[in-house]
C-alpha cells in the first residue's frame, strides 16, 4: 500500500475485527433463536400430536365393531329407557312469582 500518511491505512483496520466479530455474535444469535423455536414449540407439537394419534388409535380399537343386542340401532347402556321417562310430580316444583 501506498500510504502518505501512517495513519491514513490504518484507520479502516479496527472497523474489519469489530464486523467479524458482530457477525459471529449474529450467527450465534440466530442459532440460539432456532433452537428455541424447535426445543420449545416445535418439540411439543410433536409429542402431542404423537400422543393425540396413539389415543385415537386406542379408541378406535377400542369401538366395538358390531351391536351385541342384534339390532340395528344404537347399543343401549343397561338400565336406560329413552322411551318411559319419570314425570315429575307437582310436589317437585315451587311456585313462584314474576318480580317486575
Amino acid at each position: 500500500m501506498n500510504c502518505k500518511k501512517l495513519n491514513s491505512c490504518d484507520q479502516n483496520r479496527p472497523i474489519v475485527p469489530l464486523l467479524i466479530m458482530f457477525s459471529y455474535v449474529l450467527v450465534v444469535f440466530l442459532i440460539y433463536l432456532v433452537y428455541r423455536l424447535v426445543v420449545g414449540f416445535v418439540l411439543p407439537i410433536l409429542s402431542a400430536s404423537k400422543k393425540l394419534r396413539e389415543k385415537m388409535q386406542d379408541m378406535n380399537q377400542q369401538k366395538p365393531t358390531g351391536n351385541t343386542n342384534g339390532s340395528d340401532g344404537p347399543a343401549k347402556k343397561p338400565g336406560f329407557n329413552s322411551t318411559t321417562s319419570p314425570k315429575p310430580s307437582s310436589k317437585d316444583y315451587i311456585e313462584f312469582e314474576e318480580i317486575n
